[in-house]
């Protein structure tokens, strides 16, 4: 997935832009201080939030006016196969040419004069548009100039595999719940299993001997309540159906890698989340 440009409204410091990104797998934004760099990237990113939730405050709006809707459009190109079909947004793909000319040419979005229907195989694309209103909750649909808009949910927004690679890319290390490395095991259907003999592995070793003497008033009260217990009352781990929460991480030999260097750990992240969403295309 590529992003062919950007349109932000009444958002934190931008009361409106537009940007037409360049055909570069590699960009750098450059500005003095406070001139909206970072909120550009953080449009970019609740545009493609996996999530139904966007903690927004009124602070989020323009000058704090809540009077005018926060709106977010996003352009992008090489899409997952899975959003192409008409089932799902068959019907809004719009030409990026025809997107970048009217940026250039100062035409409105809300102007349906303009002609988005793409003419080349090779230059198709979907518009998300999220809209915050005064009421702060997020709408996020798929538009083009030729039929209403359509919701677009949060699983659909899940095949674009967007990451921000911020303060928080440790989680990427490890198989918590947020890490990328969840998309790598999924695919095969090998995650659920391992947590499944690590666990029944784990409660064959691990015994509670202290709880378990605890636990021997629970068969005495069963008793006195007459709760029918057929044998000792133990104490054993437990899985979870919704999954387990763990601790397991990656190693490089005898290091884990949330102790590399920050520059090692932010490629590493990077690295990870880019072919995840080369396996997704």
């Amino acid at each position: 997935m590529r992003i062919v440009a950007l349109e932000v409204q009444n958002f934190r410091g931008i009361k409106q832009s537009k940007i037409v990104i360049p055909e570069k797998r590699v960009l750098c934004l450059v500005g003095a201080g406070d001139s909206t760099k970072s909120t550009l990237l953080e449009a970019i990113r609740w545009n493609l939030l996996q999530s139904w939730i966007i903690n927004a405050t009124d602070s989020d709006f323009y000058q704090c006016n809540t009077e005018k809707s926060i709106i977010i459009r996003g352009t992008y190109t090489e899409l997952p196969d899975g959003l192409l079909s008409e089932e799902k947004f068959g019907y809004f793909l719009r030409s990026g040419k025809a997107v970048v000319n009217s940026f250039c040419n100062g035409i409105d979005n809300n102007d349906l004069n303009w002609d988005d229907e793409p003419k080349e195989i090779d230059d198709v694309c979907l518009t998300v548009q999220l809209t915050i209103e005064t009421s702060l909750e997020p709408k996020w649909e798929i538009i083009c100039n030729r039929i209403e808009p359509k919701a677009l949910s949060v699983s659909d927004r899940r095949l674009l595999l967007s990451n921000c690679i911020d303060n928080d890319f440790n989680c990427d290390f490890s198989w918590g719940r947020n890490s990328i490395l969840h998309h790598y095991a999924d695919e095969k259907g090998e995650l659920r299993s391992a947590y499944t003999e690590a666990f029944r592995n784990a409660s064959k070793s691990v015994e509670f001997e202290t709880l378990n003497e605890i636990s021997r008033t629970v068969k005495v009260t069963g008793k006195q309540y007459g709760v029918p217990l057929v044998g000792e009352i133990s104490n054993q781990l437990v899985m979870k159906p919704n999954g387990i929460s763990t601790a397991v991480e990656l190693y490089d030999n005898k290091t884990p890698l949330s102790q590399q260097g920050l520059g090692s750990r932010r490629l590493m992240s990077i690295g990870l989340n880019v072919n995840a969403s080369d396996g997704a295309s």
